[in-house]
């Protein structure tokens, strides 16, 4: 699923690529920020089962948008990714638009508690505890939250044996393969805290470490104590200011 915001027509196009399963509500906020700074916003939904197709078929129907059927004219498109489910959801898409000939250029992009290095599901075992009580920490009773957790630790398994089966990378392995080692060319602001127990900072500034190292131009900022997919809403108008300048100095001014 996708949505269309408003925007002046000639801006670069955000796609705000929302985390797994997040409400429509909640990644639209990310849009209005965008809106507020001039740019014209495409939203992605990502979910679950995501985790267990292959890109070809994951948002197929996107590059059939209208701001992306608009214009003979190459495009200018920023991708802002949520996590890892919108760092998938942007891989996915990129893939597609190479697919259809779609002539788009990447100037920037914007990693919001993402992504994984390339241990992919791998780097969960070494942090399964604090993974999992960010998943499950807000359940009260604990024999749901016992059994929300089984789900999760069978969630992991079977996403490695998914694609261990075929030889090939997971999907986190995938992303870490496309949008770091691939466009290692392309600058990149990553937003990430120390506390998320999710995709940790570890694993963050492994990625970080890598970019560096292909030569990339980056940026970080730590918000130290927001939780995964928080750091918006715990610091709002940091959050805004450090998208605004990355963007404002890696051409993409709307």
């Amino acid at each position: 699923m996708f949505g269309l915001m408003g925007g002046a027509s000639k801006a670069p196009i955000v796609l705000v690529c929302g985390w797994m399963n997040a409400s429509p509500r909640g990644v639209a906020k990310y849009a209005e920020m965008f809106q507020r700074l001039g740019y014209r916003t495409i939203v992605l939904e990502s979910h679950v089962s995501h985790l267990f197709l292959p890109r070809s078929l994951i948002h197929r129907a996107a590059v059939q948008h209208p701001l992306l059927q608009a214009t003979n004219e190459e495009l200018l498109l920023v991708p802002h990714m949520i996590s890892n489910g919108g760092c998938l959801s942007w891989t996915s898409v990129q893939d597609h638009l190479t697919a259809e000939g779609v002539r788009f250029k990447v100037p920037a992009m914007i990693f919001d508690s993402a992504p994984n290095s390339d241990l992919g599901f791998r780097s969960y075992p070494s942090s399964t505890t604090r993974a999992l009580e960010a998943l499950t920490g807000s359940i009260k009773s604990p024999v749901e939250r016992l059994v929300v957790r089984g789900v999760y630790r069978c969630l992991w398994a079977s996403v490695i044996v998914r694609w261990a089966i075929f030889g090939k990378p997971d999907p986190l392995q995938v992303n870490f393969a496309s949008t770091i080692v691939r466009d290692a060319a392309v600058p990149k602001l990553f937003l990430y805290s120390k506390g998320d127990n999710l995709v940790t900072s570890d694993e963050v500034e492994r990625s970080i470490a890598k970019a560096k190292s292909l030569g990339t131009a980056v940026e970080t900022y730590d918000f130290e104590e927001s939780n995964h997919v928080s750091h918006f809403i715990h610091d709002s108008k940091t959050y805004e200011l450090k998208v605004h300048d990355f963007l404002k100095r890696y051409e993409a001014p709307p």
